[in-house]
């Protein structure tokens, strides 16, 4: 195809040319056609050897340097011997074909001649414009994105297959410039779907193809605030345009949109548009203006008439209205506004008949946004099976990002050999991740839970005991534990103390929630469920199997799992203002002595000074309890828990279950009764645990 003046031009300057190469080469059912066609029905076939384009535009074609139209690049300011009138057929293309055969469109040259000098001055485009073509070469995009810069003198630039994109798009507008565009809706969404560049630069958007939304509307003027908006679309199509409406620039009026509805109106109409032999449709599409005297114009012309030759091909001035059948109404500044009308593979639907269909299923309760899917999605997963990957994907993310409230942080590697290089990735990256989660989507709240592994070394245990002597009471909440930036000897330790101070640092920026600091977790309350590998637990175990215990003075800071968790919900879901530690500390302490004495009541038979903990304050997990029980649960557990004989019955129950030790053979009391189901499930099947199976 050749895109040229309608003179000798067209011969030796050609404007634009497209090959057919790509349809007679790919393999496809096309390519067998198309070379059938250019070897049989085509009357007039013409090779072009060594075709050149000079740097002044100039085209060139013929072997050894030789040109081929030089003996008539005279003629190229001469008119051609043709006659032509106002409706006579200057362009033919072809639709889609989405529903069914493609149509074929004749263009007339009035409206082709009049229609680019219209857009012109009503729009501000001019020989300075710079157009972008980002649709396909089909029959709407050439007429619009390659003939109107064409016609006005005007610059044309096309992106790359690589640069269509989602992201990258607008990217490339920023960088190459445009001032004007032809787009669909769907082309729309590719350009402002997460697209962060703005590109100033563009003017004009004239929107086709589908009805578009003031939500659309709203991205585009955010990334480009002195564009404005032309709605082309609207109750039909032809070729070119129906109607328009016109939605000013950001800059020009940032409440435009504000006075529309959900879509932007059809607007006002344009001249021209008829039925392609077919008179009985046009009587049925088409009345006669009724606002104007059709006969005016028609003696107006009549009078006019010097029996031009070209009048033949003329058949009269008309000025008629279209019949759509849409409801619609009139907007106080003439515009129309068809209501509710929605688009579906090009045919109008009205959305009212689409309620009334599906509240027959009652199972449909009511439309509700899950997954905002952008368009650049749909392209790239063009397969059912694609794309419910992807809405999976996005769905996994959505739940992480967009519906939490708060994050809890309690993920961590626990090893009390591994070095600090060994953990830093699970423990501390870990964290800065989690933390970045709360600033996707809307701000949430971030309790991490830390350990009194930070607290180990020398320094705070004698601080402990010198605050405790002199009454000031135990490690205090507020405590930077900036001492122990050296001096702790475990990795675990380690990582946790950098992990708090990376999150102390986020609370000075912004970030709100709670650093919780318990102390020896232990198992569960209510089932005895507890870890295996816990040192504790081992060392009961060691006890009975050698009917005997060591005698440790030191007081051990344990808790039930059941009361850190506790705390732990109640610091997320009540925050003190800011970013706070919260310790969870057992009330009362039990000596070890005390603990190990447990062995005996239940007819079971020195360790080093590192099982010695600091005393710790915990003011503000007590305020978080009060505020928990006052605002949700009722129950008051600020008074704080700690480990008692029974919680140890119940854990050497769950051990004996889970044949990790022996069952008492003394005299003493019987084990407390537990929930038996998760014990047999952990033998059975190695669930939880340590190790276990997940």
């Amino acid at each position: 195809m050749i895109f040229a003046h309608r003179s000798a031009e067209l011969f030796t300057k050609p404007t634009a040319l497209i090959s057919i190469r790509k349809a007679t080469e790919e393999s496809g059912p096309l390519a067998p056609l198309v070379q059938k066609c250019i070897d049989d029905e085509l009357s007039i076939k013409i090779k072009t050897p060594d075709l050149r384009f000079t740097d002044d535009g100039e085209l060139t074609v013929g072997e050894d340097s030789a040109d081929i139209f030089a003996n008539v690049k005279e003629r190229t300011s001469t008119p051609p011997d043709m006659l032509i009138g106002p409706d006579s057929n200057c362009t033919l293309s072809f639709t889609s074909g989405t529903q069914g055969l493609p149509k074929g469109v004749l263009g007339r040259h009035y409206s082709l001649a009049k229609y680019f000098p219209w857009m012109a001055e009503r729009f501000g485009l001019s020989s300075e414009s710079v157009f972008a073509c980002l649709s396909g070469i089909s029959h709407d995009p050439i007429q619009r994105d390659i003939m109107t810069p064409l016609a006005l003198g005007a610059s044309l630039i096309l992106p790359t297959k690589e640069d269509i994109q989602h992201v990258r798009l607008s990217e490339w507008m920023r960088k190459w410039s445009p001032t004007t565009t032809h787009l669909t809706p769907a082309m729309g969404q590719i350009l402002v779907g997460g697209a962060t560049a703005q590109f100033p630069s563009l003017r004009q958007v004239f929107f086709f193809g589908d009805v578009l939304t003031t939500r659309d509307c709203r991205s585009l003027r955010q990334l480009s605030p002195a564009c404005t908006i032309i709605n082309m679309y609207g109750t039909t199509e032809t070729s070119r345009a129906v109607s328009y409406f016109e939605v000013p620039s950001a800059q020009e009026d940032p409440t435009a949109l504000d006075s529309l509805g959900d879509s932007i109106p059809a607007g006002w109409g344009m001249k021209g548009v008829q039925y392609l032999n077919d008179p009985e449709k046009n009587k049925e599409k088409f009345t006669d203006n009724w606002f104007v005297d059709n006969k005016k114009w028609m003696e107006a012309d009549k009078a006019n008439d010097q029996g031009e030759p070209w009048r033949k091909y003329y058949k009269g001035p008309r000025d008629r209205f279209y019949v759509t059948g849409d409801l619609g109404e009139y907007r106080p500044d003439g515009a129309l506004e068809a209501q509710d009308l929605q688009n579906i593979d090009e045919e109008g639907v009205e959305i009212g008949p689409c309620t009334v269909y599906l509240k027959r299923f009652r199972r449909i309760q009511a439309e509700e946004l899950r997954v905002d899917v952008t368009i650049g999605v749909l392209y790239a997963n063009p397969t059912l099976r694609g794309l419910g990957s992807a809405v999976d994907s996005l769905r996994s993310g959505q739940a992480v990002t967009v519906d939490p409230d708060a994050f809890i942080h309690n993920a961590a590697y626990v090893h009390w050999i591994a070095r600090y290089e060994q953990m830093m990735g699970p423990n501390v990256l870990s964290t800065i991740d989690a933390m970045k989660l709360c600033n996707e989507g809307k701000p949430k709240l971030f309790s991490f839970v830390s350990s009194t592994s930070t607290l180990d070394t020398d320094y705070y245990i004698n601080l402990s005991g010198a605050q405790a002597a002199t009454g000031r009471g135990a490690v205090l909440e507020y405590d930077d534990l900036l001492p122990n930036r050296t001096g702790l000897g475990t990795g675990y330790g380690q990582t946790k103390w950098v992990s708090e101070q990376l999150v102390r640092e986020a609370g000075r920026r912004g970030l709100c929630g709670a650093i919780v600091r318990p102390g020896y977790i232990l198992g569960s309350r209510n089932s005895g469920v507890s870890n295996t590998g816990d040192w504790i637990v081992r060392l009961l175990k060691g006890c009975c199997q050698l009917s005997a215990r060591p005698r440790i003075i030191n007081s051990i800071d344990a808790i039930p799992v059941n009361h850190v968790a506790c705390v732990v919900v109640a610091s997320t879901l009540n925050p003190l203002p800011g970013m706070n530690v919260v310790h969870v500390t057992a009330h009362p302490r039990l000596r070890m002595n005390k603990l190990l004495s447990a062995l005996s009541y239940y007819a079971t038979a020195n360790l080093p000074s590192t099982t010695h903990a600091p005393k710790l304050d915990n003011r503000n997990a007590m305020a978080v309890l009060r505020d928990d029980a006052d605002r949700w649960i009722d129950i008051d557990d600020s008074a704080g828990d700690g480990i008692s004989r029974e919680d140890i019955g119940r854990y050497l129950r769950y051990l004996v279950e889970i044949k990790f030790m022996a069952a008492p053979t003394g005299r003493g009391r019987k084990l407390p009764e537990i929930d038996t189901s998760i014990a047999e499930a952990q033998a059975q099947w190695g669930v939880g645990g340590r190790g276990g199976a997940s």
